[in-house]
């Protein structure tokens, strides 16, 4: 029996989500809807075997903006970064870049679910760069989880 990958499943279980929460047209830019996505990614996270830090990163982004979250990410940990945006019509995409702007990993599919896998080689600082390709409205919501294990 095959299994679906992680990045699947996860998307199919948030416009699952969203489909029930949000009318056709709505916008889901309030703190309390990126809150609920952003829990929605934890559990989802956690069922796979990750563990995920207490806070979330998100925004909102005009289509082709694009804006950068610096982090620490330490050695030998294996990390799953999730940025989704709540519109299925979304293109969200994510590079993650070491400390001398090198290009590690990627996600730059068309979906509204950016998922990249890393495990560094060394601890430091990564820059990950989100982008809102496209998207429905003017602009777009995105949250940012991260899970990871030792």
């Amino acid at each position: 029996m095959k299994t679906m990958p992680l990045y699947r499943t996860l998307t199919l279980a948030i416009f699952t989500l969203l489909s029930l929460t949000l009318s056709p047209g709505a916008k889901a830019d309030t703190s309390e809807d990126k809150a609920e996505l952003a829990e929605h990614l934890v559990a989802l996270l956690n069922k796979a075997g990750y563990g995920v830090r207490d806070r979330y990163t998100s925004g909102d982004l005009y289509e082709g903006e694009t804006t950068k979250v610096t982090t620490t990410l330490h050695e030998g940990n294996a990390y799953q970064i999730v940025v989704a945006s709540p519109y299925k019509s979304s293109d969200v995409d994510v590079r993650i870049y070491d400390e001398n702007d090198n290009l590690i990993a990627q996600d730059n599919d068309d979906t509204a679910m950016a998922v990249v896998k890393i495990t560094p080689k060394w601890s430091g600082k990564f820059k990950i760069v989100i982008t809102m390709h496209s998207c429905r409205h003017l602009s777009a919501a995105w949250v940012m989880q991260y899970g990871f294990k030792n």
